[in-house]
């Protein structure tokens, strides 16, 4: 919802702030800058291979240009974090997400530790009216930040979401759906279901950016969800832990 940081009608202090990562920004920029100048000066462009040589200078150029475009953009970006609501400011305009009010929270997660250090995160938040926001490394401790949010919202939302499974409901997270019976996952493309009844589920494994379930006397896993699919994981893996103790599953958490 977007309202006048005027009108926000409290004059409490934040329990955190979050800023800009000027550093990362300037120094990815001077990097692909610097490898720019590289490839342009000491290997240069060859007729022999003039795609490739201009797609090794041209991309850290392009590159370079978007980080100071990124750094521009949201220079007088900042998030802060209250007991009741978070509140997010740039280019003048401040948006407030009461967290009683947020509907979703996607979170995506990328690592890399190899050739390339790789250490990406990216998260959506969407309120009730449908009003989001995009949080990503532009911030400093976004990590964080995301977790706070997380946390937030499972208070909130947690206990209607256990009244609903005590009353027989159920509880969609993107293509995974638990009841008090079972955890479901239908494929968005074939629209084809897999339910596991809670006394069957005996493995779970959160691997590269997915979480698995194994079923009793199944081999390989049944159910395969991307977490960057699930809106609100934390709450959903708060409600799997409550609802796989409730059935005393013989479940193995797989690394």
């Amino acid at each position: 919802m977007n309202i006048d940081s005027s009108a926000a009608g409290s004059h409490d202090q934040p329990l955190a702030e979050y800023s800009v990562n000027y550093l990362r920004l300037i120094g990815l920029a001077f990097i692909f800058l610097a490898l720019f100048a590289f490839f342009l000066l000491e290997v240069g462009i060859s007729q022999e291979d003039l795609i490739l040589d201009i797609l090794l200078i041209f991309i850290p150029l392009s590159l370079a240009i978007y980080r100071v475009i990124v750094l521009f953009i949201n220079l007088g970006l900042r998030v802060r974090v209250y007991k009741d609501r978070l509140t997010y400011t740039n280019r003048g305009a401040t948006q407030t997400f009461l967290w009683n009010n947020i509907d979703k929270i996607w979170s995506f997660r990328l690592k890399i530790h190899s050739i390339l250090w790789v250490n990406y995160i990216r998260v959506k938040i969407q309120d009730m009216s449908g009003e989001k926001i995009i949080l990503d490394r532009t911030l400093r401790k976004v990590k964080k930040l995301e977790e706070t949010i997380q946390e937030e919202i499972t208070k909130v939302k947690f206990p209607q979401a256990i009244k609903t499974l005590q009353a027989g409901g159920a509880l969609t997270f993107g293509d995974l759906t638990l009841t008090n019976e079972t955890i479901t996952h239908e494929k968005t493309i074939t629209h084809k279901k897999t339910s596991i009844p809670w006394r069957d589920l005996v493995r779970v494994q959160v691997w590269q950016g997915s979480v698995r379930f194994g079923e009793r006397g199944k081999r390989f896993y049944q159910i395969v969800a991307s977490i960057s699919k699930i809106p609100n994981y934390h709450l959903f893996a708060t409600l799997f832990e409550r609802l796989s103790q409730e059935h005393r599953s013989e479940l193995r958490v797989e690394n």
